[in-house]
């Protein structure tokens, strides 16, 4: 099913449409062996992987220009065992900055699965003099385990010149809530 899938998705044939014709040449519904649901499923299954993996490797690349146009940007990332993207870090110079000066109290704020993705994003900030908020990084990471957040602050303080926070707190807000 799925190569014809990936056939019908690059002749941009609609899927009621190649549904009817499998039926027709088939000789009859049972015989094709799946219904016009699975079909849509498995299209949408794929159309859905497609954009993740097309997303994941955009992300790569620009994260990649970025640190060539500024040699202060950092950025990590590590892939999972399929290959795919797992755990992505970055902060641009002027976060850096901000973290010299204001590294006396850091936030880990993590923000569940409200993104496209259902990963958690990672966000690192304080509030500066003037009561305005100040981000020093990002991670959207693949998990909620204690070794990837581990790794993320790893990649914080490497990042942040190993520059220790005064002091720090984690805020999250479950999944569910």
């Amino acid at each position: 099913m799925s190569l014809r899938c990936n056939g019908l998705r690059g002749a941009q044939v609609h899927t009621n449409k190649a549904f009817e014709k499998l039926v027709e040449q088939g000789g009859g519904c049972d015989v094709v062996g799946f219904t016009i649901k699975d079909l849509y499923n498995k299209i949408d299954k794929l159309r859905k992987k497609s954009h993740t993996d097309g997303d994941a490797q955009a992300a790569v690349t620009w994260i990649n220009m970025r640190g060539i146009d500024s040699k202060l940007f950092c950025c990590r990332y590590n892939l999972d065992k399929e290959g795919r993207l797992a755990n992505l870090f970055w902060r641009d110079h002027q976060s850096l900055m901000d973290y010299k000066a204001y590294s006396d109290m850091l936030i880990m704020d993590t923000t569940y699965k409200t993104n496209l993705y259902r990963k958690p994003l990672v966000v690192f900030v304080r509030c500066n003099n003037h009561r305005a908020t100040v981000v020093f990084s990002f991670a959207l990471i693949r998990d909620e385990k204690e070794d990837t957040y581990e790794w993320v602050f790893q990649n914080f303080l490497e990042s942040m010149e190993d520059l220790q926070p005064g002091t720090g707190y984690a805020h999250g807000t479950s999944e569910g809530t």
